[in-house]
């Protein structure tokens, strides 16, 4: 019976998901703030309805099984959303409009990331790496939050909505290959291994790449996504004309293409998020996906939109502990000047990438 447990505590999330953002929206609130307002209320930090209605069923998984199961289903919401937000952006319209999007992206990642930079220097002048973190944590922008936003606008084609967009992707990666390479730095500077990690720059002997490093791992970087864009649209494009327009294996291809993308991202250091946006960016002009009224692009839209994407903002908010506000622990666990520097990077660069 214990998948009758889950099936039921499903039931209860996905209705909550299904109604209350309907009814929030007669106050004009978005649809992702109101997903995430569930998941703050229900959350173990808050009511812990899961946990509740698991004792009140009396049998079924544990409730941290649970937990885990729906923390899987948001990182697979993330990927998706990312990969969609990657098969919006349409490089000829950002070349068109570079002049909007070029000093969009300088102005909001250069102001940010100064005064973050200007922040930390408050707390630890001699710390040249906090202080790039801080820079990279402030300008970092959520393309989780704004794409939902200018899509459910209706002003994704629009100049306004291409330049809104692109902007906030360059800026978000722009802050997140800042805060990788801090991070990777920061592990420079010590001679084990970080256990858990399957990034290749993790295991890799310090002294095997000395003040190279930088340059190495920027090197990586730009190869990666420079394959990325030029291999998969070849190998997807090569699979996806060998099986019918309705074939639904093309979803399958589809996801393991952008999983596999994200897994060697992995593996060099790259957060999901930059190359889930990239892998999405690359299969966007996929013969597939332009034929018959985009049916594929709608597909995976579907899926995404309609399951795994709003359990991704249900994790947000079911993680989100508004007590801490008012804790000094909470500035201490995050601020790298109050404990060891190595950890606390990683911690802020984990708090970061999330969203």
């Amino acid at each position: 019976m214990a998948g009758l447990t889950f099936l039921i505590v499903f039931l209860v999330l996905m209705a909550l998901m299904a109604v209350v953002p309907q009814l929030l929206r007669r106050f004009y609130v978005p649809t992702v703030i109101a997903i995430m307002f569930i998941g703050i209320v229900i959350g173990p930090n808050t009511f812990d309805l899961i946990r509740h209605l698991n004792h009140f069923l009396g049998r079924g998984y544990p409730t941290e099984q649970i937990y885990v199961v729906l923390d899987a289903l948001g990182l697979l919401g993330l990927v998706f959303l990312m990969a969609l937000a990657g098969m919006e952006v349409n490089p000829r319209i950002m070349i068109a409009e570079k002049r909007a999007v070029g000093w969009l992206s300088l102005l909001t990642f250069a102001v940010p990331a100064a005064a973050g930079y200007a922040v930390y220097s408050l707390f630890e002048s001699s710390d040249t790496i906090g202080k790039w973190v801080y820079a990279s944590l402030f300008a970092s922008h959520s393309v989780g939050i704004v794409f939902p936003f200018i899509r459910e606008l209706k002003i994704m084609r629009t100049r306004f909505g291409v330049a809104i967009l692109a902007s906030t992707v360059i800026t978000d990666i722009a802050s997140l290959v800042l805060l990788a390479v801090c991070i990777q730095y920061k592990r420079h500077t010590v001679t084990s291994s970080i256990a858990g990690s399957i990034s290749i720059f993790d295991h890799i002997n310090p002294a095997l790449l000395g003040a190279w490093f930088p340059v190495v791992f920027l090197a990586a970087i730009v190869a990666f996504i420079f394959l990325s864009l030029w291999l998969l649209p070849k190998i997807a494009g090569y699979i996806f004309d060998r099986l019918s327009p309705n074939d639904d294996a093309r979803i399958t291809f589809f996801l393991a293409g952008l999983l596999a993308t994200v897994f060697i991202g992995e593996l060099i250091g790259i957060s999901l998020i930059v190359s889930a946006f990239i892998g999405g960016m690359a299969m966007a002009d996929i013969r597939a996906f332009q034929e018959q009224g985009r049916v594929l692009h709608h597909k995976i839209e579907g899926i995404g939109y309609g399951f795994v994407i709003p359990f991704l903002f249900l994790t947000i908010g079911m993680k989100t502990d508004l007590r801490v506000l008012g804790k000094h622990r909470y500035c201490r666990r995050y601020f790298p000047g109050t404990g060891h520097k190595q950890s606390n990077v990683r911690l802020a660069g984990d708090a970061a990438v999330r969203i």
